[in-house]
């Protein structure tokens, strides 16, 4: 799980990605916010390869084999003996946004109900007209402890980059705010 384990991937991820995949793997908990589509732990893989068709267009079978693989990879802590507790505020638009094709969306509502069904799964909606100041972007905010010391990351996705902040507070404003 952690970022050697990655490394076949690393052609697949933006730069800075695996450190944050070895954090994802060693969390205690990973709190998120998502505005644009469900969070890559919680997509069914049906939803995640239309995903993924459609955001690489000119990406061969291979490519997207091994962007799914990736993806189910990391979903594996979520069936793990100590998996981390998972908290995930989706705006409501991810859920009305036709992202794939109707049976797809369908097969992803379904599974989004059945992780809901493991005690360290949450999935809560933000309704569109909740009418809060709402952050520039998806947000994940992973909370690691190792050898007793608690670490965070927090790591922010906006179109076509993706940073580590400094300010873990705000992250954490954020998602404690939503």
């Amino acid at each position: 799980g952690q970022v050697g384990g990655w490394e076949p991937y690393r052609d697949l991820t933006r730069p800075g990605f695996l450190p944050y995949l070895g954090a994802e793997q060693a969390a205690q908990m990973i709190r998120c916010y998502a505005v644009d589509a469900v969070p890559d732990l919680l997509q069914h893989p049906d939803y995640a390869r239309a995903l993924i068709v459609r955001s690489r267009p000119r990406a061969g079978e291979e490519e997207v084999r091994r962007r799914l693989d990736l993806l189910l990879r990391r979903q594996e802590i979520l069936h793990a003996a100590e998996p981390p507790r998972v908290w995930v505020v989706l705006d409501e638009r991810v859920l009305l946004r036709r992202a794939a094709p109707a049976r797809t969306m369908y097969r992803q509502f379904d599974h989004l109900l059945d992780l809901c069904e493991l005690p360290h799964i949450t999935v809560q909606v933000l309704p569109l007209a909740a009418g809060i100041a709402l952050p520039p972007g998806a947000i994940a905010l992973v909370r690691v402890l190792r050898d007793r010391d608690v670490t965070r990351v927090a790591y922010l996705q906006q179109p076509e980059i993706a940073m580590y902040p400094l300010e873990i507070d705000r992250a954490r404003h954020w998602l404690n705010k939503l």
